[in-house]
């Protein structure tokens, strides 16, 4: 067994072990998201596109792009995340759910667009594998076609306050169907590695307890520039909201426009 398959094999059972633990509580956390506009406007832009989704999770944002696209096909590495997005989705329907690793796409049609809407690449902690990533997609796709990645990033007052020793500490309270859900998190930052250990802590309304915890990789623009053209995709826009605005380092937010060079 080579090098590289211990720790793939690792990556897999982490990343997996994570989203087992956050996914009964996801959808509530990602509710007040401010991205429903972006990809609506997104998939309005490509009616005739067949897309490639990475890391659909529950199908959040693959519930806003099928109605508007010919077809999607939506992957992800963990099968509780699927499980829950086959609940929105008639068997019949536009949405091929697949279950597959980015570093190893199970995918043979060529596609109009890509995206990457939940942060994918936050688990990919070395460089090689986010490269590797970003050529399995650009094989996907058809020359022409463009690829949209809504980044893992954190602005330079973020990642202050996620430095060591104290971390970044914050709480808030989740609603949904079964009562109140308090969630604490703690984030821990390395500024040289570009790293941060992010715990998640969960009580419910009896007092019960759930814990999640994951090592997450931001982005840094340098990184953005040299992988990507490594890659052989052709960046187009950087931008730091969702309405499209210019990047920056102290920008919230970094979304991602490519292309396949035809």
């Amino acid at each position: 067994m080579s090098g590289g398959a211990p720790r793939r094999i690792d990556r897999i059972r982490s990343t997996v072990g994570y989203y087992r633990s956050v996914a009964p509580h996801i959808e509530r956390e990602l509710t007040e998201r401010p991205d429903r506009r972006f990809w609506i406007g997104l998939a309005e832009e490509h009616p005739d596109a067949r897309v490639v989704e990475v890391g659909c999770g529950t199908g959040r944002v693959t519930t806003l792009l099928a109605p508007r696209v010919r077809r999607v096909a939506a992957v992800d590495l963990s099968p509780d995340m699927l499980r829950r997005a086959r609940r929105k989705f008639p068997e019949n329907g536009a949405v091929d759910l697949v279950r597959g690793d980015v570093l190893h796409l199970p995918l043979r049609r060529r596609f109009d667009l890509g995206v990457a809407a939940n942060g994918v690449f936050s688990h990919l902690l070395r460089d090689g594998e986010r490269l590797r990533a970003l050529r399995q997609i650009r094989t996907c796709l058809r020359p022409g076609a463009t690829i949209l990645v809504d980044a893992f990033w954190l602005s330079r007052d973020r990642r202050s306050r996620c430095a060591p020793p104290e971390g970044d500490r914050r709480s808030r309270t989740l609603t949904g169907e079964t009562g109140p859900l308090r969630m604490a998190e703690r984030w821990l930052c390395d500024p040289d590695s570009a790293r941060c250990r992010v715990t998640c802590r969960y009580r419910h309304p009896d007092g019960t307890t759930e814990r999640a915890e994951s090592v997450l990789r931001y982005w840094t623009g340098a990184e953005v520039r040299r992988l990507f053209s490594e890659a052989g995709l052709e960046l187009t826009a950087t931008w730091g909201d969702y309405e499209r605005g210019g990047w920056s380092r102290d920008s919230k937010r970094l979304v991602i426009r490519a292309r396949r060079p035809a």
